[in-house]
């Protein structure tokens, strides 16, 4: 299973799809054993499903309480940071804060879908801190107006646990949803007006700490009166520790800022 995992990080480094240097920093052997297989879809409402390749891609945009909107960095020496199966703690950075946020796939300036997320940051900043360090949903709901009346609820296990341990009372997302129809709908930044876009608006309830490496992340989106199985949309990742990116020589300029401070 290693060699098969860093035959394919080698072919993407290759081709091109991988920075080489950031592959050397932080894609370790003993961290590329652990990866488990990865989701390979999107799953939408009923059969309906987008490939994962296909979304990882996509501009991430933050949306916070004051109404400031920020684009996660992505390019110009930043990697792509999202992931569907992994949340990556460099060893030698402090656990990071995470705070509860509405999900929202707009496209060609419409909102598609809804989903549960996580804005993972130092007080804010430091979003994209290299590979997997922004957690997206693999499970999206399709929009209505009845999304408003929907709560999130986080919750967290250790790996070789069954049950969940929720770490928040469950949020409403209605002040969320109602500040992304008026993003959307009021003079919104060209960029969201063509091509899919994914907007996290960040909910009302204090910054919790991230928990630490061997740990699973959960955040579902529901009705308050249905259960787990029951939820419309899910985030799901694994916790896991890469190597410590500040001792490396090709550590991408980018990164040194959060690395080096």
């Amino acid at each position: 299973r290693r060699l098969t995992m860093m035959g394919i990080l080698a072919l993407l480094v290759a081709i091109g799809v991988l920075n080489n240097e950031y592959y050397n920093v932080f894609s370790t052997v003993e961290a590329l054993s652990t990866t488990p297989v990865s989701r390979q879809f999107i799953q939408l409402a009923g059969e309906d499903r987008l490939p994962s390749s296909f979304v990882s891609e996509w501009p991430t945009w933050v949306l916070d309480e004051s109404g400031d909107l920020t684009k996660i960095p992505d390019n110009s020496g930043f990697v792509s940071p999202t992931s569907i199966d992994e949340l990556w703690q460099p060893m030698d950075l402090k656990l990071p804060q995470m705070r509860l946020a509405l999900g929202l796939h707009v496209r060609d300036g419409s909102i598609r879908h809804v989903m549960p997320a996580l804005d993972v940051s130092f007080d804010g900043h430091h979003r994209n801190r290299g590979l997997c360090s922004v957690p997206r949903a693999y499970s999206w709901t399709d929009f209505s107006l009845d999304c408003g009346m929907q709560q999130l609820t986080l919750a967290t296990r250790k790996e070789d646990k069954e049950d969940w341990s929720t770490l928040t009372n469950p949020v409403s997302i209605k002040d969320a949803f109602n500040a992304a129809i008026r993003l959307v709908t009021q003079e919104p930044p060209e960029e969201l007006g063509s091509g899919s876009n994914l907007i996290h608006v960040i909910c009302d309830g204090p910054a919790i700490e991230c928990p630490k490496a061997g740990s699973e992340l959960r955040v579902q989106l529901g009705f308050e009166e249905e259960g787990d199985e029951d939820a419309l949309g899910e985030l799901h990742v694994q916790v896991s520790n890469t190597e410590a990116g500040s001792e490396s020589e090709y550590l991408p300029k980018v990164y040194k800022p959060l690395f080096q401070n």
